[in-house]
């Protein structure tokens, strides 16, 4: 039996809480990579006996997430022998052990741009991402030459960092940093590009990733901060945090989808809006049917270039796209009619799961074709119009005496909106004061007004 210090035994015992942990995670990540893969091949199926080209199938999002989760659990592993004394073990697992640290940062950026990707954007691949993992690559190489070349000397262990270690350490944490405020901002920039294309984007913010970053920084900065403190006290606070980081990128993203799985420019839905194009081309008495037709489909590389401007979640570069697609006025001002007709008559803005594929096909045109008209015509982007209405449904409806005295949340999400934070933000960006201020400020007499977007006839 050999001893080991009360320090050294803490730092163990939460060295392989985080290991017990990122095991249960990783048998998590697995399991949902092979539903993964089995539905692929049901489709690839299907798509065969219907005599239809098979679909590139790319790497899963879950794929990234669990070589982040992996990657920083190699480090766990290396504290968890080191603290228990195991000092020729240590010294040869070091090379796999501390290089991993380098591809926490990559890794992860490529699960962000996994779950934001565009159909037109380019697909995170191994190839890519054999790029980013060069210094990693590069520091097991030279530290594994290290190994070899004495493989049975190990240094003597030291209770504190010595300043050898702490110029390998700084570009390490610099880098994970670096890799963290790019998904950051990746993140911060998801807002103008959901709100033009779906009505409803509460749970397709990646709250949690931004927040799972942010804690992967704290622990980055922490590290740092206890650098002076002996190796054992900052492995036990640094695996603390480790713990808490992996636990919530873990939880919330196995079960993450890409949040533009219902993308208006992709290959299904196109088809899908064309058909309804086509469709409504051929009935007798649609305005539409005596308008000028709209260019040929764009070709796929055009179709990369407009999702690549889309990508930069840019109003300018949006804005220069739609002016350069040449969109009939003709056309354009029949989809406004029928966006009018469709409106008043039906409703759609009604349904909480709305999206802009949804209503291009309801009004014969494609997603293209409509969020132009929303942008150039209407100047709002789906979100702001749909939601507008949505805010204009609810002043109706208090107006009405049969409202006094109903829940505020219950008249909200009759009028289509699905939470009460969505409705409160949006009612707050319409009218410039909360849901209940309007109600209190409500006349016997109040007019409800016209809908955003309505053109009124001169």
């Amino acid at each position: 039996m050999f001893a080991i210090p009360l320090l050294d035994a803490v730092a163990a015992a939460a060295a392989a809480l985080v290991l017990g942990q990122t095991l249960t995670l990783c048998v998590v990540l697995v399991l949902r990579l092979r539903e993964w893969h089995r539905a692929g091949a049901a489709e690839a199926a299907m798509r065969t006996r219907r005599g239809e080209a098979a679909l590139r199938r790319e790497p899963a999002a879950n794929v990234w997430l669990l070589m982040t989760i992996a990657s920083a659990a190699a480090q766990a592993t290396g504290d968890l022998v080191q603290h228990l004394g195991l000092r020729l073990v240590a010294y040869w697992l070091s090379p796999f052990t501390n290089s991993p640290l380098l591809l926490v940062g990559p890794a992860l950026w490529f699960y962000g741009r996994c779950i934001t990707r565009l159909p037109g954007e380019p697909a995170p691949t191994w190839k890519s991402f054999a790029l980013h993992s060069v210094p990693a690559v590069t520091l097991c190489a030279a530290m594994a030459a290290g190994v070899l070349l004495d493989p049975l000397n190990p240094p003597e262990p030291s209770a504190q960092r010595t300043w050898n270690e702490l110029l390998t350490l700084w570009p390490i944490a610099l880098q994970i940093l670096v890799y963290l405020g790019a998904v950051v901002r990746r993140v911060r920039g998801l807002r103008p590009r959901l709100e033009a294309r779906f009505s409803n984007i509460e749970h397709r913010q990646l709250r949690w990733l931004e927040a799972g970053a942010f804690t992967f920084g704290v622990l980055v900065l922490t590290w740092i901060a206890t650098w002076t403190m002996p190796v054992a006290a900052s492995n036990i606070v640094t695996n603390g945090l480790l713990a808490a980081a992996a636990a919530m990128l873990g939880v919330f993203g196995a079960r993450q989808l890409n949040v533009f799985a219902r993308a208006p420019w992709s290959e299904v839905e196109l088809g899908e809006s064309r058909a309804a194009a086509a469709h409504a081309a051929s009935s007798k008495g649609d305005a539409i049917d005596r308008l000028p037709q709209q260019p040929p489909a764009p070709s796929e590389t055009a179709l990369g270039e407009r999702n690549d401007g889309l990508a930069a979640g840019s109003d300018h570069i949006l804005a220069t796209k739609y002016a350069k697609s040449a969109l009939a006025p003709a056309l354009a001002e029949a989809i406004a009619r029928r966006l009018d007709e469709v409106m008043d008559k039906d409703k759609p803005y009604l349904e909480n799961d709305l999206t802009l594929p949804d209503l291009a096909a309801r009004v014969h045109a494609t997603p293209h074709q409509l969020s132009h008209v929303l942008s150039m015509h209407i100047g709002m982007s789906f979100f702001e119009y749909v939601n507008g209405l949505r805010v204009d449904a609810v002043k109706a409806t208090l107006a009405r005496p049969q409202s006094i005295g109903r829940p505020l949340l219950e008249i909200a999400l009759e009028c289509g909106f699905g939470s009460k934070t969505a409705f409160n933000d949006a009612f707050k960006r319409t009218t410039d004061m909360s849901p209940s201020a309007y109600r209190r400020g409500l006349p016997g007499s109040a007019q409800v007004p016209g809908r955003p977007g309505t053109r009124t006839s001169a």
